[in-house]
């Protein structure tokens, strides 16, 4: 697997924040984890199954992998003459069937962001999420409007109140079941 981020510094972040403690959560992965060397700066080395993770500043090259990841494509610094986004697509032509998933939030209109239009060339599919009620596929993923919470206190002049963090549910538009925090994973 190969996950670009926007620079070598979030590759980092995110790997010892957020990827390390899923993979150390996985029963068959801790112990994989824990052995001596499975560990680099640029890589995660679990059994006979690499990840390989950096920051999209520079040409993606050399490496083939079947699964890539490319993170927040709209914040990717863009260098003449050096396009990640498309070598990294080229990372995975080895295999059959290949996946790049582009995760990102969009910064503005298809002219300012590129996440928009890799998603109107795409199928233009949505996630959808269970609800723990009915049990239908009621939740789209990116539907926010489904998020209900309450507001604090609005301590500065001209800035939003915060949103009350144990108030906050997910409501499920069909049978209007709450879900909370807890309900995530």
């Amino acid at each position: 697997c190969l996950i670009y981020y926007t620079s070598d510094e979030k590759a980092r972040q995110a790997n010892e924040l957020k990827l390390k403690p899923i993979i150390h959560n996985v029963r068959e992965l801790r112990s994989l984890l824990d052995m001596p060397g499975s560990q680099t700066i640029r890589e995660y080395r679990l059994g006979p199954g690499r990840i390989f993770f950096g920051g999209a500043g520079s040409r993606i090259a050399s490496l083939t992998s079947q699964y890539n990841v490319a993170d927040e494509i709209d914040d990717w610094i863009r260098k003449p003459g050096v396009d990640p986004l498309s070598d990294l697509r080229k990372r995975s032509r080895a295999f059959s069937p290949g996946l790049l998933v582009k995760i990102c939030t969009p910064k503005g209109t298809e002219v300012q962001s590129r996440i928009w239009r890799e998603f109107l060339k795409s199928s233009q599919g949505y996630w959808f999420l269970r609800c723990l009620h009915c049990g239908e596929l009621t939740l789209k993923s990116c539907d926010i409007h489904n998020l209900k919470f309450e507001l604090g206190e609005k301590l500065d002049k001209g800035v939003h109140a915060a949103p009350v963090p144990d108030s906050i549910r997910l409501v499920c538009p069909k049978c209007g079941h709450a879900h909370v925090e807890s309900d995530k994973r």
